[in-house]
C-alpha cells in the first residue's frame, strides 16, 4: 500500500519541492496556489498519468514521497518573481549535487541569475540535511 503523501495547507504562490525521500531526488516546482498544484501532481501520480516519466515510475515502485514549500511568494502578479525562484532553487540543488527530476533545461530566467545560487542559503543546507537524515 502506497504511504499517503501530505499537502501542504498553503493556498499562496510559491516554490514547493516534491521530494523522493528513500532517494533525496527531487521535482521543483512554482505555482500560484500551493495546494492546489501539489493536489494535482498527487491525482496525476495516483492514476499513472504524471507528465514526468521518471518521477512516475519511482511513484508507481512504492517510493515514499513528501512535498515542502520552499518559498512562499503571494499575489497573482507575482509570476516572474515565482519563476525565478524555482529556477534559483532548481540551480542551487544542482549545484550541491542533489538530483532532480527537473529537465536540465528546466529554466525559465537568464542564465547570469545563476550567480546566486553558489550563496550560502540556510532553506537550501536545511533541505539537503532533511534528504540526508
Amino acid at each position: 500500500m502506497k504511504e499517503e503523501i501530505s499537502i501542504p495547507d498553503i493556498k499562496t504562490g510559491g516554490v514547493y519541492a516534491l521530494i523522493n525521500r528513500n532517494t533525496g531526488r527531487m521535482y521543483i516546482g512554482e505555482t500560484e496556489d500551493i495546494r492546489r498544484r501539489c493536489k494535482a501532481h498527487i491525482n496525476l501520480l495516483k492514476s499513472g498519468k504524471h507528465n514526468n516519466s521518471e518521477l512516475q515510475n519511482d511513484y508507481n515502485n512504492n517510493y515514499p514521497f513528501e512535498i515542502i514549500v520552499l518559498s512562499e511568494i503571494t499575489g497573482r502578479c507575482n509570476s516572474e518573481k515565482r519563476l525565478c525562484a524555482e529556477d534559483y532553487y532548481i540551480e542551487c540543488f544542482r549545484r550541491r549535487g542533489i538530483k532532480l527530476y527537473n529537465s536540465e533545461n528546466d529554466k525559465n530566467t537568464k542564465e547570469s541569475f545563476f550567480i546566486l545560487a553558489s550563496r550560502n542559503d540556510a532553506s537550501i543546507n536545511n533541505v539537503i540535511k532533511m534528504i540526508n537524515t
